[in-house]
């Protein structure tokens, strides 16, 4: 699609590599700059309040800074299970047969949730 776009515009070979580069530069940039707004530091009080619901965020936390240019993830099931169940928001990510999914619109609620009430 970009290729067919620059191709369109008709512009040089080392236009096209800066155009490019500067694309997927400003993509990852606003997906960087989300993650960081919506961090969680976790203390020792959040692990002393509920030590599972802490190991779970940290693992939905390291599956979305591993994967941060997607808008859904896979989880493990039974991760999902824990932070429906404790903060009663839903999982919107499709159920595939390869496992759950949940989008980044969730983890944000999930954090939203984590900060506004477990604290």
């Amino acid at each position: 699609m970009i290729k067919n776009i620059i191709s369109a515009i008709g512009i040089n070979t080392s236009a096209k590599v800066l155009t490019l580069f500067l694309l997927l530069a400003n993509c990852g940039c606003f997906s960087q700059k989300q993650l960081e707004k919506n961090s969680i530091h976790y203390t020792e009080i959040d692990w002393k309040k509920d030590s599972i619901v802490v190991a779970n965020f940290i693992k939905i936390d390291s599956i979305v800074n591993s994967h941060k240019h997607r808008k859904s993830f896979y989880c493990p099931e039974i991760i999902l299970k824990v932070l429906i169940a404790k903060t009663g928001i839903s999982s919107t990510g499709d159920n595939t047969f390869v496992g759950p999914k949940f989008t980044i619109s969730d983890w944000l609620n999930w954090h939203n949730w984590f900060i506004n009430k477990f604290r």
